[in-house]
């Protein structure tokens, strides 16, 4: 009997102790993954502080803002973004680059010039058409109904369109709810629009911002920006010709960097392969006060992994440096 209960005392014991190692390896694994987390966050805060860093380094020269060095170090800088070692972690800052018929995706280390892109806060129904037809491939009347939806969402009273009520549309939803009348605070919010779904976003997501007073940067513009801002096609080809430089690529040490308006025109006019027609268009738009040559709010995406890991962690945030804030942080 004695032998009989000594068993069963050690069996008890040992499903006991096979317990209690269970449930200490589950709490070992969870925090190992909270701890990963951590890190991994930690990672990618440090990707974004040292962008920022740099940035604000960069910007200490005034002079600097205005210089291709500026934007080939912010936008094309792989031996500074694309591999920060953290110990067993690492990080990248970067982005994906279009070329204009968007057969071509290629990846940039550094971070996006928001003011290269259409503001939708500020732009008209024409600048919209336009950015929609080069970059979703829309025709002119779904374009134009689509940049109308657009405007209406941001701007208080009724639209000007016969025949378009956007109330009965945003009132006859499942959950309805009432056009905004302001202006949009993120990007995403387009997606409450009439006539914007998720494939539409991901595709406008790279060519439109919140940020900027609305005048695009010909230094970094795309292409698809300038043709939206009203440049006639073969101009914008030319535009983008002159930067790129001998080498035909973009945010290469070669680049030609326009170091004013006065310069932008100049260039223009003196390109000896435009017509009267395009060249008195371009002056149009720099008449309308539509460019700049340099921008201040910049898109910065981190991502951290786990070296010989599948985990990972993305931020992406706005900054703006002139005021040294950051305007947008999103974590994924």
């Amino acid at each position: 009997m004695i032998l009989v209960l000594a068993l069963w005392a050690m069996g008890l014991l040992s499903v006991f102790a096979i317990y209690l190692g269970i449930h200490a390896r589950q709490r070992m694994i969870l925090l190992s993954r909270l701890e990963t987390r951590d890190n991994l966050h930690l990672s990618a805060k440090s990707g974004i502080g040292k962008a920022i860093s740099f940035i604000n380094t960069k910007n200490n020269d005034r002079s600097a803002w205005d210089s291709l060095d500026f934007k080939v170090a912010l936008m094309n800088n792989p031996e500074i973004f694309s591999d920060i070692d953290l110990g067993n972690f690492r990080c990248e800052i970067s982005y994906d680059f279009f070329d204009k018929s968007f057969h071509e995706i290629k990846k940039r280390y550094g971070m996006i010039d928001e003011e290269s892109k259409i503001n939708i806060n500020i732009v008209g129904r024409n600048e919209i058409s336009r950015l929609l037809q080069v970059v979703i491939g829309l025709n002119d009347e779904e374009a134009e109904g689509l940049a109308l939806s657009i405007i209406d969402w941001r701007e208080e009273g009724e639209s000007v369109l016969e025949g378009f009520f956007s109330d009965n549309y945003y009132n006859n939803l499942r959950d309805p709810y009432p056009p905004k009348d302001d202006d949009f605070e993120s990007i995403d919010e387009l997606l409450f629009v009439e006539g914007i779904n998720q494939d539409i976003l991901d595709r406008l997501r790279c060519f439109v911002t919140i940020y900027g007073d609305g005048r695009v940067n010909v230094n970094t513009a795309s292409w698809h920006a300038l043709v939206a801002l009203g440049f006639d096609e073969d101009v914008v080809d030319k535009i983008v010709s002159i930067r790129n430089g001998v080498d035909e690529k973009p945010a290469t040490g070669d680049d030609y960097f326009f170091h004013s308006v006065k310069d932008f025109t100049s260039k223009i006019e003196s390109s000896g392969s435009l017509s009267e027609h395009e060249i008195y268009r371009a002056q149009q738009i720099v008449l309308a006060d539509k460019i700049v040559i340099s921008g201040f709010f910049y898109q910065i995406l981190a991502v951290a992994e786990k070296k010989r890991s599948e985990n990972r962690k993305n931020i992406n945030c706005v900054y703006n440096s002139l005021d040294r804030i950051i305007e947008y942080w999103n974590e994924i």
